[in-house]
């Protein structure tokens, strides 16, 4: 132990914690101990799965571009295609069938992209300026 401005200090530079901290004001709150940090993994996870389907929307336009209209005989852009069925089938269900089949993956990218920029938002807000990472 060593005195340091009056006070008994370990050798550390830290106090020993208190044995007994019943007063609220001791009490300290971190990410750890609130629900902001289940919320935040949430929104991370949906985040991810958002940005994938937004990947895949723009492998399948970079798929259809490459393949000089040869596109629905290309194996990676079936299987693109077979991956994004059920987003856009979510977007039909959600626009209740008002968007025309032709429109449907285009109008579906924009929303996923929007989504996608929502969430960002979203997660820099409930995780503070720290938590604006690509991740």
């Amino acid at each position: 132990m060593v005195s340091m401005g009056g006070k008994l200090v370990s050798e550390g530079g830290l106090e020993p914690p208190s044995p007994k901290a019943t007063d609220f004001k001791s009490v300290v709150y971190t990410v750890s101990t609130t629900p902001t940090l289940f919320m935040l993994t949430l929104l991370i996870i949906a985040k991810a799965l958002v940005e994938f389907i937004v990947f895949l929307y723009v492998g399948n336009f970079i798929l259809y571009v490459l393949s000089f209209g040869k596109h629905k005989s290309n194996q990676i852009f079936i299987f693109f295609s077979f991956l994004l069925k059920v987003p856009e089938v979510l977007v039909n269900l959600l626009t209740l069938n008002n968007i025309p089949e032709k429109h449907l993956p285009r109008i579906s990218f924009l929303i996923f992209l929007m989504t996608w920029l929502i969430l960002i938002s979203i997660k820099v807000i409930i995780g503070g300026p720290e938590s604006f990472n690509i991740q």
